[in-house]
């Protein structure tokens, strides 16, 4: 089991927010040097090969077990995580609250039909399991002015599907902080994001687990036509 020293972190957001050039800036960063008794690493199966493999569809495109698969490997991934026999730092660039935003995407806009039940199902185990990560780090699309945006096949840049996306996010940031997940916000230029994702670090390290609250007013608004079950 990991001890105090060790963290987890997940990165969230919508597509082309920065959250894979964040977290390669932070395993790059002079403040991961190899001396230093805790590195970061990136941690988790990637889902993507599954989903080629079987040859579904993503983003708009998908549909319920294309979720399911996404969904239960990132649950995997944070049930893994937290279960490791030695020390490490680890952070991932995606968490079972992606996979839930997505999925909630098609239950409320998509052409694809999406179970209550298993809408049910995945956000019962996103409130219990998001207790395993130290933080989880919200990057809010209104912070992305900046952030290029990439066309793959795995990203969406169709900017009403990503800012519909974006207030999933708002509405579970809410709901998971008032339920006592430790949610935080990264913002700003490269450099002052990883400056923070440093910072949040050594409250983490500090004992200071509390999630931020002072930016719940502005997800109030953008989130409040999103009912989270």
């Amino acid at each position: 089991m990991l001890d105090s020293n060790s963290l987890i972190v997940g990165i969230v957001g919508t597509a082309n927010t920065g959250k894979t050039t964040l977290i390669k800036d932070v395993v790059d960063s002079e403040n991961n040097a190899r001396d230093r008794d805790y590195q970061w690493t990136l941690y988790g199966k990637d889902y993507r090969k599954t989903i080629e493999e079987k040859g579904l569809k993503i983003n708009r495109e998908g549909n319920e077990e294309c979720q399911q698969v996404i969904h239960d490997t990132l649950l995997q991934n944070i049930i893994d995580a937290s279960n490791e026999s030695f020390h490490k730092r680890m952070v991932m660039d995606r968490t079972i609250l992606d996979s839930f935003a997505y999925t909630y995407w098609h239950y409320r806009y998509g052409t694809s039909a999406i179970k209550t039940e298993t809408l049910d199902k995945m956000w019962r185990q996103v409130v219990k399991f998001s207790k395993l990560y130290t933080r989880i780090l919200y990057i809010p699309l209104c912070f992305c002015g900046d952030v290029k945006v990439v066309d793959d096949r795995f990203r969406d840049t169709n900017s009403e599907y990503r800012s519909q996306i974006d207030m999933i996010f708002a509405a579970e940031f809410l709901s998971l902080l008032r339920n006592g997940s430790r949610m935080d916000v990264i913002y700003g230029s490269r450099e002052e994001r990883v400056k923070r994702f440093y910072f949040l670090e050594e409250l983490s390290l500090d004992g200071n687990l509390n999630g931020r609250n002072d930016f719940e007013h502005c997800f109030e608004e953008v989130s409040k036509d999103f009912h989270v079950l």
